[in-house]
Order: C-alpha cells, then structure tokens, then sequence
C-alpha cells in the first residue's frame, strides 16, 4: 500500500461522538499499554490526520473495583460531494486498515450505511501473553458512494469496551481504555 489518503484516530475532541458513551482522555495512562501513535514512521497523509491517538474511557479513570462496559460510536458522514463531511476524500472504493486495543478487553466493529462490513483476512497482529496489551489490526474494504436509495455514506466504528475489577483494584494497578486509528487506503 502507499502513503494513507487519511489518518482518523481516538481522539475525544475530535470527530462526531454523538452516538453512545462520550469518551474523554484517559488521566492515568499506564505506562505499559501498546501506542499505536505512527507519526514518527513518516507516514504522511495526502489528505488529512488528526494527530496521535488518545487513550479513552468515559471517565478520566476507570472504576478499578467494579467491571465497567462502555460502548463508544464514532460516526462519519458522507456529502453530496464527498465522502466525509470534515473533510474531501472524494467518493471512490477504499481499503480501510485499523488497529485497535483497549484494556481488558472490547468489541469492534464498522459499519458502512447501517451494515457491518466484514474484515478481509484474518487479525495481522502478534498477541501478546498480556491481553490488555494486545493491538489487532483489520482490513475493510469500503465502497463509499453514493447511491439512488443512499446519497450520503454513513460510516460508523463501534467499540464496546469492558474494564474488568477487582477487590483491590486501584487507579494505577487497574485502570481503563481503548484506543485505534484508522488508515484510508486507495484501492
């Protein structure tokens, strides 16, 4: 694949949210969580990134004692004229390449115009013996335009994540998060 056309990463300041929990910024990163930030790859978009990914939860901490699951929605809305609204990635057939990884554990999936788009291969990700540190990294291929009955793409990445406690969780020993980026490819 070449350079990304976009990068769109978690991030609670950007993007629409609107749907499901609202994330924030998660205040007590723990320092062994996998970073799935690349921008010191000289990867470059042609178009657009957002930055480096955040770590997120719907508290600044997670509750360390009781199992949390929060399910976050970040939505995409296409235009008459492109394909995403925020910015001009014009209409057209893209691969989609995302990682994900959350501690404990999540549930991604994308959905393109209320259907769930299934990823081509298999996770290309090495697991790790720790699976709060685990990133999976899926291809999609999107076809992203318009048609008669929808003129508009609406795409949509849903993570369900779950904080696992325990009776003597703590903020540093047990905190919460789920991070990803996304990388539009052009087919």
């Amino acid at each position: 694949m070449s350079q990304p056309l976009a990068i769109y990463v978690s991030n609670a300041s950007l993007g629409n949210w609107t749907e499901g929990s609202l994330p924030v910024k998660v205040t007590n990163p723990f320092k062994f969580w996998p970073s799935l930030n690349w921008q010191g790859n000289n990867i470059n978009p042609v178009f657009y990134q957002e930055g480096g990914p955040q770590y997120l939860w719907a508290t600044p901490t997670a509750d360390p004692i009781n199992t949390t699951t929060f399910t976050f929605i970040r939505r995409w809305n296409g235009s008459s004229t492109s394909s995403f609204t925020d910015r001009l990635i014009p209409f057209g057939n893209y691969d989609l390449v995302i990682a994900h990884a959350a501690d404990d554990r999540y549930n991604m999936r994308l959905t393109l115009n209320g259907v769930t788009q299934n990823p081509q291969g298999v996770n290309i990700s090495t697991p790790s013996s720790h699976p709060w540190r685990n990133v999976k990294t899926y291809r999609y291929l999107v076809n992203l335009v318009p048609t008669s009955s929808i003129p508009t793409p609406v795409l949509r990445l849903i993570t369900t994540a779950t904080n696992i406690g325990f009776k003597s969780g703590t903020t540093q020993n047990n905190p919460g998060m789920f991070t990803w980026t996304m990388q539009i490819f052009s087919r």
